[in-house]
């Protein structure tokens, strides 16, 4: 499995900062123009609550200049509108939600949550680069989506995917459901047989989490593609740890790490 930190191929020119406004999280990056005909480099300047935004004036504000700031947005719209009025201060032209560039083959493609789009967007351009034609984008965080998508005639095409439970969501929910549950460590390492209660619940997350990723990811890209052999699969979300080793096995063309993921498709929502 492949990390990826530096830029994928594409348009370049403006300085964009990018804002992944998630349910529970938020990261904020920056997109810097490398140089004439270069892919810009982005970076990550902070991540904090996506509930709380304060964070975002401190982090955003020796960056100087930028031309477009733009927000992934899948939360409350009172958060969405606070921030939005943050990154005014940092650029006249702000941005929510803007489309994807994707062409859409699913139904109700109004109720797909614009961090998988954005997500697929750049997992196929990460794909266009490597030469491939298909991508699979997972997103590991508050929820799990593994989501399929195709380059067909050269547009990207969404065809669609699957929602479960992030790994920190099923613990949250296990405590507060049992009473009588203890709090536990999650662990990405957590071994199968757990030796004590806690440690059996941090068993059936960790590793159960594995289990989904693992299934979902190969039943995705058989019923998309009829297998994994030629996909590109690319690897998100602050709980992307935890899904890392299910998917040593799944015969993928190329799977690639990229905390970024979802901030590179907004860039290119911006600017492609």
């Amino acid at each position: 499995m492949s990390d990826h930190t530096g830029p994928h191929a594409g348009p370049g020119g403006a300085r964009v900062l990018t804002l992944d406004l998630g349910n529970t999280n938020a990261s904020l990056a920056l997109a810097d123009p490398a140089g004439a005909g270069d892919a810009p480099v982005h970076r990550l300047l902070a991540a904090g609550s996506g509930r709380d935004l304060a964070w975002i004036d401190e982090a955003a504000k020796h960056i100087g200049a930028v031309d477009v700031a733009a927000i992934s947005a899948v939360g409350a719209e009172a958060c969405e509108d606070e921030a939005a009025a943050l990154l005014a201060r940092f650029a006249q032209d702000v941005r929510v939600r803007p489309a994807a560039g994707l062409t859409m083959a699913i139904r109700n493609p109004e109720t797909c949550g614009f961090d998988r789009q954005y997500a697929m967007r750049a997992a196929l351009e990460a794909a266009r680069a490597a030469g491939r034609t298909r991508a699979i984008a997972i997103d590991a965080g508050t929820a799990l989506t593994v989501d399929a998508g195709a380059l067909r005639g050269g547009a990207p095409t969404f065809l669609g995917g699957a929602i479960a439970v992030g790994p920190g969501t099923a613990a949250d929910a296990l405590t507060r459901s049992g009473a009588r549950l203890p709090r536990f460590d999650l662990t990405p390492a957590a071994p199968a047989l757990g030796r004590s209660t806690p440690e059996a619940l941090a068993a059936g997350v960790a590793v159960g989490f594995r289990g989904a990723v693992r299934e979902l990811a190969r039943e995705v890209a058989r019923e998309a593609f009829g297998g994994a052999g030629d996909v590109h699969v690319s690897l998100t979300g602050g709980a992307r740890a935890f899904a890392e080793a299910a998917l040593d096995d799944l015969g993928a063309a190329a799977i690639e790490t990229d905390p970024l993921l979802v901030h590179r498709g907004l860039w290119l929502a911006c600017t492609a």
